[in-house]
């Protein structure tokens, strides 16, 4: 055997040798001597290697159930896998170091500590790299639910995933893929670009490295959002800033305040401006609630008319603009509503402070959030002729389909929802990492307000059992970018099963009643066979 400096062994030899919780260890247990016989490659001590190709490390047409390095194991060039199915494992009992490392399809179980100097990319859920020590790494990815436990510390300059800290799905950003990487090792995948994994080999073969170390520094923090506001003083001025005509959705139903509120944890916010019959100025009021415990409401209202013996000469009016503000307890034997002499004073200046501060940055993150995302592109996705047999929101069967690894149900401009016409809407949902297959949601949500202006709104609902919440007024840069490119990938995927569909090939064959719809509007040209059970 010249094509690995290692002894072929049995798994029933070296068993006893590997970590209690290492897969194949486990597996055989479980499974009464499973492995017992299958074929192990095993080096006694430390080992340096030139490089180390996974699928065929003793030789073509020869793959190992493992290799087992008693000691510690150093790659020169890169250690490599191209079957992400199913590959020769690797168990070091020390440490591992390599210059680039591109695996996927087994476990790979290291002692010690893990360094490569270059790129560390993990791909799809059939592999594992466990770490008991230190990982480092230039570039650590991992991507298509590859798992990767660390035990230390994590070093690295640049971090790719497509989970996002608190484990949500997330969208490969391919400007991120093509500063980094060299533009030959990038494909346009179906959900998005993607690592060409087969032409990282031919660099690494050739010596030539596949990320540009240069510009892996930590790109800057989002900028922080504008504020809307000049400072932070609770006045008539920011009261009626915080209630503008580009600000206040239109009113759901004639006579209605128009308002907008949100929950920003147990605090609950509402700004609204109150139109009354014959007055020209609106009754402006800012509102909040902690939780169950207290509530304030805060009104900027118009004094009785001033009309002295000049301005009843002059026919003149004057008025003057004045805040009340009101408090009450939730709980307790007195709920009643009480006037507040004072703002800034008492045990009601907590949750005005807060209540006050978390408004003007809803605000001010409304006014960001509704730049991310055109209203055209909303409408225009919804007008696909992809998504018209998916008429009813409100059933789980005919309110969308996948596209690519994204759901996207349609809601169109004034569905009824109770015999009430909702705005137009776009729910793009995908499985959440780590939580058993729980699917969490992004909504785009059209918006009109009072000035004539649109936005599209952005909510978020990371799991079934966890609550809706508005980005729009809760989130940050980072957050909102997120759901950005989010939209951005269900505006890819849905355009081109769009144009697939309008070149005769249907995206979803399981749906009888979209495939009729289809075929009936002409779309699929009588290119696709009657399907058993379509309509």
């Amino acid at each position: 055997m010249t094509s690995f400096p290692c002894r072929r062994m049995k798994f029933s030899e070296i068993r006893e040798k590997l970590p209690h919780d290492c897969w194949a260890r486990w597996r055989d247990k479980r499974h009464q001597g499973e492995f017992e016989d299958e074929d192990v490659l095993y080096h006694p001590s430390s080992l340096r290697l030139p490089a180390l190709d996974l699928g065929q490390p003793a030789g073509p047409d020869e793959t190992p159930l493992l290799i087992l390095v008693e000691g510690d194991l150093a790659v020169d060039g890169h250690i490599y896998s191209q079957d992400t199915d199913g590959a020769c494992g690797l168990v070091v009992l020390g440490n591992l170091s390599a210059r680039n490392m591109v695996v996927g399809g087994q476990e790979i179980y290291v002692t010690g500590d893990l360094a490569v100097a270059e790129l560390c990319w993990g791909d799809y859920n059939h592999g594992t790299l466990k770490v008991q020590g230190n990982a480092s790494a230039a570039v650590l990815a991992d991507t298509e639910e590859y798992h990767l436990e660390v035990a230390g510390a994590i070093q690295a300059r640049r971090r790719i995933s497509q989970w996002d800290e608190v484990g949500d799905w997330c969208d490969l950003d391919g400007r991120v893929l093509q500063d980094i990487f060299v533009p030959d090792c990038i494909l346009d995948g179906e959900d998005g670009p993607i690592l060409w994994r087969e032409k990282m080999r031919e660099h690494f073969e050739a010596g030539r490295a596949v990320v540009r170390l240069d510009r892996l520094d930590a790109p800057a923090a989002p900028p922080a959002m504008a504020s809307l506001f000049p400072d932070r003083q609770l006045t008539i001025a920011n009261i009626e800033r915080l209630t503008a005509p580009a600000l206040l959705p239109e009113a759901v139903k004639p006579g209605l305040a128009r308002r907008y509120e949100f929950w920003a944890g147990e605090l609950f916010c509402r700004a609204s401006a109150d139109q009354d019959d014959g007055e020209p100025h609106p009754l402006r009021t800012v509102y909040f609630q902690d939780g169950s415990e207290k509530a304030v409401s805060i009104r900027v209202g118009a004094e009785p008319p001033r009309r002295g013996l000049w301005a009843r000469l002059r026919g003149a009016q004057g008025r003057a603009w004045r805040i009340a503000a009101k408090a009450r307890s939730m709980t307790g034997a007195d709920t009643e509503w009480h006037p507040l002499d004072s703002l800034g004073t008492g045990p009601f200046a907590p949750l005005i402070q807060q209540g006050w501060n978390q408004l003007l940055d809803g605000a001010s993150a409304y006014a960001h959030a509704r730049t991310l995302i055109d209203p055209a592109r909303l409408r225009a996705l919804l007008a696909l002729p992809l998504a018209e047999p998916y008429d009813d929101f409100y059933d789980d069967d005919r309110n969308g389909l996948w596209a690519g690894s994204v759901y996207c149900a349609f809601r169109q401009d004034g569905a009824p929802f109770d015999g009430e016409p909702m705005p137009a809407l776009l729910r793009v949902s995908a499985e959440a990492a780590g939580r058993g297959g729980e699917v969490g949601h992004y909504f785009f949500e059209l918006q009109r307000h009072l000035d004539g202006s649109e936005c599209v709104r952005i909510d978020h609902k990371p799991g079934e059992d966890q609550d809706r919440v508005c980005l729009s007024y809760v989130g940050d840069a980072a957050s909102l970018g997120r759901a950005a490119r989010f939209f951005d990938t269900a505006e890819r995927n849905l355009v081109r099963a769009n144009a697939q569909l309008l070149a005769g090939e249907p995206p979803n064959r399981d749906d009888g009643f979209a495939l009729a719809h289809w075929r009936g509007k002409g779309y699929l040209s009588g290119r696709l066979k009657q399907v058993p059970g379509a309509q």
